[in-house]
């Protein structure tokens, strides 16, 4: 799957994902993980002053990045990453929920109908322990899925385009 995803990301410099934000929020089993950011959709001019303006020292590397290629192979790599970063900081969030859960003993579960509707909610208020746990599970396997996909992407060769390039891109700077 997510090999489809970056794929989708490197034609053309857009994603070719496309669906209304209505069919999104209206989507409960929509896969959050599966979700693009803007920047990753940009033109590839575009996307070469995003980076110059986010990373210092870009400048000299995103001149040297001359080349589709070589523009999707860093788009490639920016997506392992931020799709890592996003699963993490969802696993943070859960966790939070799970901890304040234990530290207050604040389980919900569900509440009637008419009293759901006299309070404009809806009667599965709140997250119960055993929902937490298991997003828990699915965001534990998301990241490990994440971290390999990332760790096998950086064992790969490099594309020759990347590898001719002299002196080679350094990203540890």
């Amino acid at each position: 799957m997510i090999n489809n995803e970056v794929q989708q990301i490197t034609t053309n410099g857009k994603s070719e994902k496309k669906s209304s934000k209505c069919k999104k929020q209206n989507n409960h089993n929509y896969n959050d993980s599966s979700y693009v950011p803007d920047y990753l959709k940009v033109s590839n001019r575009i996307f070469k002053k995003m980076l110059i303006s986010s990373l210092d020292g870009a400048k000299e590397i995103v001149k040297r990045l001359n080349s589709k290629e070589k523009i999707n192979y860093i788009r490639q790599y920016a997506y392992l990453i931020h799709r890592l970063f996003y699963v993490q900081l969802q696993e943070s969030q859960w966790e939070y929920y799970y901890d304040i859960g234990i530290q207050q003993n604040i389980w919900s579960g569900r509440v009637s109908k008419k009293w759901a509707a006299m309070n404009s909610m809806n009667y599965t208020y709140g997250r119960s322990k055993n929902l937490i746990e298991q997003r828990l599970k699915k965001i534990e396997r998301q990241r490990q899925e994440a971290s390999e996909a990332l760790h096998n992407f950086g064992q790969q060769p490099l594309p020759q385009c990347i590898s001719e390039m002299n002196p080679l891109l350094d990203f540890t700077k």
